[in-house]
């Protein structure tokens, strides 16, 4: 490093030391003081870096907040859009189609009559609005029989029963369930009428329904109980939950001691007695014996016919066997006889035909002998 002297006043001498030593301080930059200096000016600039990242970062903020509530907006129009095409394409759907599903409806019952598939149908109308005009139209398919018909859970009033009797009545319905509809007594008498002159209903649910009226009218309900006393397909009644009371209770007792078929009957949840409850189900118990050996004579009555026919077809296959031994006899005889005759044919064609070959033989010799004859007979006369 060199050093430069000059001479001059003390002012300028001054000047030129600032000067120096800023350029001291320029040239030697490592410091303290500039390093405090340097310090500042990154806090300074590091500060402005974080106002402007957050004014940034505020304004993407806003503008997303902005963007997010016009895409919920426009997402709420596009469901409700969506929602309003689809209700427009179920009613036309409903509208087009209801003709359609009574005709595929029609023929698959059309395709079980005709395959001989129709003897245990299982129809229920859970998936199904429930029409009077729906009804009718069950009413008139071409189905002799429906075993089960379900029609629980459809908040169903008086007003259905006559037309669910006539659909059981005219296809021949063993089991019907009407739990948990609105059916009151006022449709007993329907019931009434109905096991009157019906023979196929074995099994009738009646759960949960008002039939007297939260117990006030409970003379109603005895009507059915009396007409069941001489009714011999029943066999399972479901009346629980129907607010029946005492006397109520004394009717079914005397429709059991009356009917034997009635093998269960369901009254929970019912105003009866200890005593009640308990006759009705010694009751239950007889009839249920009584099924018992019915059932058990029925089967061995079943067993011995089976046994007989056994026996008979035994019988009859050895029958037959022997028929058909006899058959297979003569067959051979014939067939024997037929193949000696065939043999004895052949035997005197073939003698035919050798004397046939032996007479030609014959004639040829002697017409040979004749021409020889003939000509000796020429020689000699030429001599």
């Amino acid at each position: 490093m060199c050093v430069i002297f000059f001479c001059v006043d003390d002012s300028k001498k001054k000047n030129i030391l600032s000067l120096t030593v800023h350029n001291i301080i320029n040239i030697y930059p490592n410091n303290e003081r500039n390093r405090e200096f340097k310090k500042y000016k990154e806090k300074k600039i590091e500060e402005k870096r974080k106002k402007q990242y957050e004014e940034e970062k505020e304004i993407i903020e806003q503008k997303k907040k902005i963007y997010e509530e016009k895409r919920k907006i426009k997402f709420e129009k596009y469901k409700v859009e969506k929602m309003k095409k689809k209700l427009i394409e179920r009613e036309k759907y409903n509208k087009e189609n209801i003709e359609y599903n009574y005709i595929t409806i029609f023929n698959y019952f059309n395709y079980l009559m005709n395959n001989r598939k129709h003897y245990d149908i299982y129809f229920s109308f859970h998936d199904l609005y429930i029409s009077p005009m729906r009804l009718y139209y069950f009413i008139n398919m071409k189905i002799d029989e429906i075993y089960y018909l379900d029609m629980s859970r459809k908040w169903l009033s008086d007003n259905y029963v006559s037309i669910i009797l006539q659909l059981c009545s005219c296809k021949k319905v063993k089991m019907l369930n009407l739990s948990y509809n609105k059916i009151s007594y006022k449709s007993i008498k329907l019931f009434c009428n109905f096991f009157k002159e019906n023979k196929f209903l074995f099994y009738l649910n009646l759960e949960n329904n008002d039939l007297t009226n939260q117990g006030n009218i409970g003379e109603v309900i005895n009507e059915l109980f009396d007409v069941l006393k001489n009714n011999k397909s029943i066999k399972i009644l479901n009346v629980a939950n129907t607010n029946m009371k005492e006397d109520n209770a004394e009717s079914i007792c005397s429709m059991l001691e009356m009917n034997k078929m009635i093998t269960d009957i369901n009254i929970e949840n019912n105003n009866f007695t200890f005593d009640q409850n308990y006759r009705i189900i010694s009751y239950l118990r007889r009839n249920k014996k009584i099924w018992i050996e019915q059932a058990e004579h029925e089967k061995a009555e079943n067993e011995k016919m089976e046994k007989e026919e056994n026996y008979m077809h035994t019988y009859l296959m050895s029958v037959e066997s022997s028929i058909i031994e006899i058959e297979n006899r003569e067959r051979r005889r014939s067939l024997n006889k037929m193949m000696y005759i065939n043999m004895w044919k052949d035997e005197i064609r073939e003698k035919k035909l050798k004397e046939e070959e032996i007479h030609e033989t014959l004639e040829k010799e002697h017409e040979k002998r004749i021409k020889t004859l003939q000509r000796k007979k020429k020689k000699k006369k030429k001599k």
